[in-house]
């Protein structure tokens, strides 16, 4: 699928799938006006429930293109992943860093919520700016189950940054030095974001 294709059918997925999930997991959305609305724009963040992707989505306020975490993996299909314009990303990772590189290449914006491919290789390759974000409420029991229905959503988007790691992107220590980066702005936006929440979600998405 070329860029453009998936850039409309993630515009049509977001416009189809916000709805539905607002239904069901009524969402604040904090912060959505640091993601630019324009350009290639890298969102970060340590998210492996199965509907933090979705979540985020319909929380941006551009299309985005979200990388298949483990759980996503497991519970969607690859080519319906494909077809909602999200990146499929089967260990190692080569062809979703491949795609997702080719996307922000294209000014678009790609959301990598898990260590594979590395963002740090990602940020370094791409040069594109970097937006945390964090989904506080969408755990279930395990990562492979969604939260109970009607749970409460927060999604928190941190301000665009330049990474700011010199070096040759295909340095091992060049995306070294970018995941560790990466890894510290996650934890700050997430000691953050449950600061402003005011405590840490349960299991069960309820203080």
């Amino acid at each position: 699928m070329r860029p453009a294709q998936r850039l409309n059918v993630a515009a049509s997925v977001r416009n189809v799938l916000g709805p539905v999930l607002r239904l069901a997991y009524p969402s604040d959305v904090w912060g959505a006006h640091h993601l630019p609305m324009s350009g290639p724009v890298l969102v970060v963040g340590d998210q492996p429930e199965l509907l933090a992707g979705g979540l985020v989505k319909a929380a941006a306020p551009r299309p985005v293109h979200v990388i298949g975490t483990p759980a996503a993996m497991q519970a969607v299909p690859p080519a319906l992943m494909q077809a909602a314009g999200d990146l499929p990303c089967v260990q190692p990772g080569i062809d979703a860093a491949a795609s997702a590189l080719h996307l922000l290449a294209s000014d678009e914006a790609v959301v990598a919520l898990g260590p594979t491919p590395a963002p740090g290789y990602l940020a370094v390759a791409s040069g594109a700016p970097i937006v945390t974000v964090v989904v506080i409420g969408a755990a279930g029991r395990v990562s492979t189950d969604p939260p109970r229905l009607r749970a409460r959503i927060e999604v928190r988007f941190g301000p665009a940054r330049d990474l700011g790691v010199p070096g040759d992107p295909c340095a091992i220590a060049t995306v070294r030095a970018a995941g560790e980066r990466i890894r510290q702005m996650i934890v700050d936006a997430r000691v953050e974001a449950f600061a402003r929440h005011g405590g840490p979600f349960t299991e069960s998405g309820a203080r």
